[in-house]
């Protein structure tokens, strides 16, 4: 009995030793492992260049961390390019132990004005109050190659931190980060980017100086996908694109376009996969060979273009012809014959799947805004106006990408009051009846991935753009 209790006694005190022992062992571990981060961070020369992502792509920034925990930085936010480029900000950082090593900057900075939830600082939608969605506090995911991959906290936006060259670091002290990104975006857009590797063909499409289009298809497994992917722009001089997020496909996967200053062109792409050279590109307007329906679908499957919008957005100069809508000769005319006075409207088309398994293509006019008459109530109004829908019952051939609308609309919301007061009477007259092809397009001054709806009238021709699902 004795014995039995010297036993208890003895024995809790043994595994709290032990355990404290392996505490101290794991602790220890971490602070050496911070420690060497530490040091890395502080003593790149030139400090590093880190693509920290939002919800509105990669932003950019320069950042030199010095002793006492201080970090310089510099940014590319178009936003503030009048007042900070160039200026070089100051923040305080730290690495501690949470539940991986994570770097966080603990003061004001470059980095509170994306995370700032004032839409008016940054940029943010006004609805959302959530700034763009990124992210203070950094968690290490692996440190390899001089690279560290980390992840936010909170938002869990990834974050790309690479050392800077010498010539980055003169890029930066030139302004590059501020100028380079509109050149490029405003240089490429009108193009398509192409590669094929095997089987599988790959397009990108420059969206804006963070994001592009990303659509691929492999003629082997008969598969494809499009999705929204994002850049940033080196700023050492060699105009080349870095991807953060690699662009994955069922093959291959590349991490950034190469520009040949010889040949004054971007030529190709740079790869992540093991043994695989550089990808050659052709850079054009023509869009890509491979199938619309192989990619995104295609009427009466489970994946169908369930959104096309207008690319000839009336917003701005209405007089101007390039954005006179085709698909109804100066409207805004048309409006003001209706006691309203418009100053910006959009026009979706989409097709909705019915219970029954048919098939509608529907135009909207969305979004309508302007000065005049309320067409229900008759009362004064300098706000938004109603949606308006058309929906056409259509039979479908080719997969989709051909249809025929019929005679019949149905009218909702606002849409009777539209078409009777004469406002898209034409607009929705042109749309009865008629065969339709969907098609890529090369209208070249889109902002993104542009389709075509050609009718077989050629006289009625709507460039759309894929939306994102």
């Amino acid at each position: 009995f004795l014995w039995l209790l010297c036993l208890l006694q003895v024995a809790p005190s043994c595994e709290r030793e032990t355990l404290l022992t392996l505490d101290n062992s794991v602790d220890d571990r971490i602070n050496s492992l911070i420690n060497t981060y530490v040091e890395d961070l502080k003593s790149s020369e030139h400090g590093w260049m880190a693509s920290i992502g939002t919800s509105e792509g990669y932003y950019r920034f320069w950042m030199h961390f010095r002793d006492s925990n201080v970090v310089h930085m510099q940014t590319d936010n178009p936003r503030y390019e009048s007042m900070y480029k160039g200026t070089t900000d100051t923040s305080t950082y730290a690495f501690r132990a949470l539940q991986r090593p994570t770097l966080i900057f603990a003061t004001y900075s470059y980095l509170s004005l994306i995370n700032d939830p004032n839409p008016s600082i940054s940029g943010s939608d006004s609805r959302s109050y959530k700034g763009l969605s990124t992210d203070f506090e950094f968690e290490v995911e692996r440190y390899e190659g001089g690279v560290f991959y980390m992840i936010g906290r909170f938002n869990k936006v990834k974050a790309v931190f690479k050392k800077a060259s010498a010539a980055e670091k003169a890029g930066v002290d030139a302004g590059l980060m501020m100028e380079l990104p509109k050149q490029i975006a405003d240089t490429l857009k009108s193009y398509y980017i192409k590669a094929k590797h095997g089987a599988t063909e790959i397009v990108t499409k420059v969206y804006d100086n963070r994001r592009l289009y990303v659509f691929w298809y492999d003629s082997e497994t008969d598969k494809g996908e499009e999705k929204t992917g994002y850049y940033n722009v080196e700023v050492d001089g060699s105009r080349n694109l870095f991807f953060p997020e690699e662009v994955a496909t069922s093959s291959i996967a590349v991490n950034g376009l190469t520009y040949e200053a010889a040949q004054e062109k971007y030529t190709h792409f740079t790869t992540t996969s093991a043994g695989t050279p550089a990808i050659n590109v052709e850079v054009s307007y023509n869009p890509p060979d491979f199938p619309l329906s192989k990619v995104f679908g295609y009427v009466g499957s489970d994946r169908i273009f369930d959104k096309l919008s207008c690319i000839t957005s009336l917003e701005g100069d209405l007089s101007d012809g390039e954005k006179e809508a085709k698909s109804s000769v100066e409207l805004m005319l048309k409006f003001f014959s209706a006691s309203i006075l418009c100053l910006g409207y959009e026009i979706d088309c989409y097709f909705t799947k019915l219970p029954d398994g048919n098939v509608e293509w529907n135009v909207a006019l969305q979004g309508v805004s302007g000065i005049g008459l309320d067409l229900e109530t008759g009362q004064t109004l300098t706000a938004s106006f109603p949606t308006a829908t058309y929906a056409f019952p259509v039979t479908v051939e080719n997969n989709g990408l051909t249809f025929t609308t019929s005679n019949e609309v149905k009218m909702y919301a606002g849409a009777k009051l539209y078409y009777e007061k004469g406002v898209l009477t034409q607009l929705v007259d042109n749309f009865k009846s008629n065969t339709f092809n969907i098609g890529w397009s090369d209208y070249k001054n889109s902002g993104g991935l542009a389709l075509e709806v050609a009718s077989e009238d050629e006289a009625f021709v709507l460039p759309v753009l894929l939306s994102k699902r």
